[in-house]
């Protein structure tokens, strides 16, 4: 993991240096078989294939190696396109009704902070809208074929208190747009939304005129967004964006209004846990007095291990673990453990059971009787995702405790005040 770690920082050119870029040239065929094998997860393909053309003829890829890479740069160049003609549509018609847009997180980065669009993968698209815009970009939404997506719950007031957002899903192959109206979670922080649409700034994507965060608000953003995807099991590709964006808006980023925003919204745990990591693992510029400032007062170094072990221990992580299973281990009082398992219930019941889910997911018409056939196919594909993972936790098998421990340890700390 430590030779991909190298990769990265040459490509992102943090923590450089002659010496660094020799023992690169040096690596074994099998060292650089691993390598893209952590990079197929991390989903940073792209990036490792520019780094290995950089580097040039002196790097023991196979050629047949380099052009294999070269065909999944190729490709996601060619998804991205798909997704950002995709997302002009969307934008298009939003625009038309005057429905003011933030393009947050892929559809940001790709084209404006990386440069090109073939270097950062994405598998949906991510804006962010006015909360009582919702019924007018619903109605557009559905005008342009898009329906609710496959946790589509029956009560949609349900989704919106939990999530903050609502995946709308294309009728063709495209990819889902997930609106938002808040940028993570709310609580136990306090993000102004409303602050976040006075600060953005205008911005052409993909021809169509947009608006996008500020770079405090964007750094700030991508914190919230790695430290609670599944507490850290986020890949490298996340801590990619945050240095490409460091490095992007270098010039403009304001540390000190960061450190202001940061005590206001109450997240200086998530932020500097993640900022810490960055600098840790891809040398990010983060400057020292911003982190000395936002470190929080009980701030114990076992987190930074902990979390790293979350985002390199790719393979122990692999295993589908459901979240609420997770919390369910961890909580150690009865009520605890029956709200838990109660809200389970209800998302069993109300997502993986719903009639819309079923025939989503197995692309039945909800009308047809062949519904019914398909809830113990449902109920048997749930099992095999998480029943292993239960399974191993009910057995106590040593490597799945540490995780689900490691992963409690991380929220609690986190979601504290």
């Amino acid at each position: 993991m430590d030779q991909l770690i190298k990769v990265l920082r040459y490509y992102l050119r943090t923590g450089t240096d002659e010496k660094n870029t020799a023992g690169l040239l040096q690596l074994s065929p099998s060292d650089w078989d691993r390598v893209i094998e952590q990079s197929a997860w991390h989903g940073v393909l792209p990036l490792l294939y520019q780094s290995a053309k950089v580097l040039g003829p002196g790097i023991s890829i196979s050629a047949s190696i380099l052009q294999e890479l070269r065909e999944k740069y190729l490709l996601s160049a060619l998804e991205n396109l798909r997704l950002y003609h995709q997302l002009s549509e969307v934008l298009r018609a939003l625009q038309n009704d005057g429905i003011p847009v933030i393009a947050l997180k892929g559809a940001h980065l790709a084209e404006v902070v990386y440069g090109n669009i073939a270097l950062r993968p994405m598998s949906d698209i991510d804006l962010l809208v006015k909360k009582e815009d919702l019924p007018e970009v619903e109605e557009k939404m559905f005008g342009l074929g898009y329906g609710y997506g496959p946790f589509a719950y029956t009560n949609k007031s349900w989704i919106a208190e939990r999530a903050g957002n609502f995946a709308y899903v294309p009728a063709n192959k495209g990819v889902v747009v997930e609106v938002h109206w808040s940028i993570g979670p709310t609580s136990p922080f306090n993000i102004d939304t409303e602050c976040l649409w006075e600060r953005s700034r205008p911005i052409t994507i993909v021809g169509i005129p947009v608006s996008v965060l500020s770079p405090e608000d964007l750094l700030l953003h991508l914190c919230l967004h790695t430290a609670f995807r599944n507490a850290f099991v986020t890949g490298l590709l996340h801590f990619c964006d945050i240095v490409k964006a460091i490095q992007h808006y270098q010039d403009e980023l304001d540390w000190e209004q960061l450190q202001r925003r940061i005590s206001q919204w109450g997240v200086a745990r998530p932020v500097y846990l993640t900022l810490s990591l960055a600098r840790e693992l891809l040398q990010a510029a983060v400057l020292d007095d911003l982190l000395d400032k936002i470190r929080p007062h009980d701030f114990d170094r076992k987190m930074i291990t902990w979390a790293r072990e979350q985002i390199l221990n790719y393979k122990s992580t692999s295993q589908a673990v459901s979240p609420k299973l997770i919390k369910l281990w961890g909580s150690k009082g009865l009520k605890d453990k029956a709200n838990l398992l109660l809200e389970a219930l209800l998302i069993l019941k109300n997502v993986f059971l719903s009639k819309e889910y079923i025939a989503y997911n197995y692309s039945v018409p909800q009308n047809s009787l062949r519904v019914y056939l398909y809830y113990a196919v449902s109920l048997k594909d749930i099992l095999l995702r998480y029943g292993g993972s239960a399974w191993s936790l009910l057995r106590c098998d040593e490597e799945m405790v540490a995780l689900t421990k490691r992963e409690n340890a991380i929220r609690a700390w986190l979601e504290s005040a």
